[in-house]
């Protein structure tokens, strides 16, 4: 059985052992920060831009194609149903698909 990636903050409790930390890289170039790391064949990229909030994740591999669920979609190929909530439900509306994907009982 593969390995699921949730995206949902939060929805892990997983630790980092010491030695798989050799495959995270950060790096910062003016407002941009780039986080890179890698999980059997797939390297993820995470860039997030600082001053506007905005960030991009890319994947490269095939072991967590279609594997994956959350805010980020589920990595299928197919955009129609990137907005499913955690009961399985596809809907339209960005504000509904993320308020579904909130932490009970946390606030930032």
């Amino acid at each position: 059985m593969k390995d699921k990636i949730r995206t949902r903050p939060m929805a892990s409790q997983r630790q980092v052992r010491e030695d798989s930390l050799n495959n995270i890289s950060i790096v910062q170039e003016g407002d941009m920060a780039l986080l890179t790391f890698k999980l059997k064949d797939t390297t993820f990229k995470i860039f997030w831009i600082g001053r506007k909030h905005v960030f991009n994740i890319e994947f490269t591999g095939d072991y967590y194609r279609g594997e994956m669920c959350g805010l980020l979609g589920n990595a299928d190929g197919n955009a129609k149903n990137d907005f499913l909530r955690p009961d399985g439900v596809i809907v339209k509306d960005a504000i509904e698909f993320g308020e579904s994907w909130k932490v009970p009982g946390k606030q930032c």
